[in-house]
């Protein structure tokens, strides 16, 4: 069966998928495969997920705004200490959370750049969906049977935010959750439920809206069709995306992994079935 052009309906559905997934720990991009084979959409598929993703990096930005907007302040007085004395300004320990942040996002961003095309090929598969569904499954069970830690980001060693950069940068595979690998690899580290789900949010700010910056390239690379259809998606997904972070937040506030868990695992089977199947 031939892909057909977008209808609002679709547009309606695959933001709906993007709002709950792109935060809940069972992953947008695998999950945006997995719709658009349901729905047999296959059109103009980059230019339309870079689209859902600055609709969910709206919601990022709605629910964390108080955050968004320290963590400008206190890179503007990161950078104004550091041309005063650099070491200072790096062993500072007020500046210890907005350098962790940066960190992560360059360990994820260099990833991202090295692998970019062999990702961008994963991105219509079925299997490496399946395969990064199984991944996100893994991580999650391995995080729901953590004791609660104590710890708080800023008392975590130099070495945390380089592997929450890792575990964000398997996020970039479909079917990989951003959400899953990193809050659940915190809950391993001992970080405290709700200071993992914090960071892991916050993280996801700067990756979102570089990836998404570097992606916009392909909007202006020709006329799109069915911009206006997308535009409902696009907001379908930022209305969601809010609901998804609070519920997210409310989750794991009472260490409730373990549904996402089995659910992940039950479509990494689904998928790799449909791909040989199909």
């Amino acid at each position: 069966m031939d892909p057909h052009s977008l209808t609002w309906v679709d547009s309606i559905i695959l933001g709906i998928v993007q709002g709950l997934t792109e935060f809940l720990p069972v992953s947008s991009d695998g999950h945006l495969v997995l719709a658009r084979h349901l729905l047999n959409y296959q059109k103009e598929i980059l230019v339309f997920d870079v689209l859902l993703h600055m609709g969910t990096l709206g919601s990022l930005f709605f629910v964390f705004y108080k955050d968004t907007l320290n963590l400008i302040s206190d890179f503007r007085l990161l950078i104004k200490d550091f041309f005063k004395s650099p070491i200072k300004a790096i062993l500072n320990p007020k500046h210890k959370f907005l350098l962790f942040v940066l960190i992560t996002t360059f360990v994820t961003g260099i990833v991202g750049l090295v692998f970019e095309k062999a990702i961008t090929e994963l991105f219509t598969s079925m299997a490496a969906a399946g395969l990064g569904f199984a991944c996100t499954s893994v991580f999650l069970f391995w995080g729901a049977f953590q004791s609660s830690g104590q710890k708080r980001v800023t008392e975590m060693k130099w070495s945390f935010p380089i592997l929450i950069g890792l575990a964000q940068a398997l996020a970039l595979l479909p079917g990989a959750s951003r959400s899953g690998s990193t809050i659940a690899l915190a809950l391993v580290l001992s970080v405290h439920k709700n200071e993992a789900g914090r960071y892991s949010f916050i993280v996801a700010i700067p990756i979102i809206a570089l990836a998404s910056l570097y992606q916009m390239r392909h909007l202006f690379s020709g006329e799109h069709e069915a911009l206006n259809i997308m535009t409902i998606g696009v907001v379908t997904a930022f209305i969601i995306g809010i609901f998804a972070i609070r519920l997210l937040l409310w989750m794991l506030e009472r260490q409730k992994l373990l549904p996402f868990a089995i659910y992940t695992g039950l479509l990494a089977v689904f998928c790799l079935v449909y791909a040989s199947i199909y």
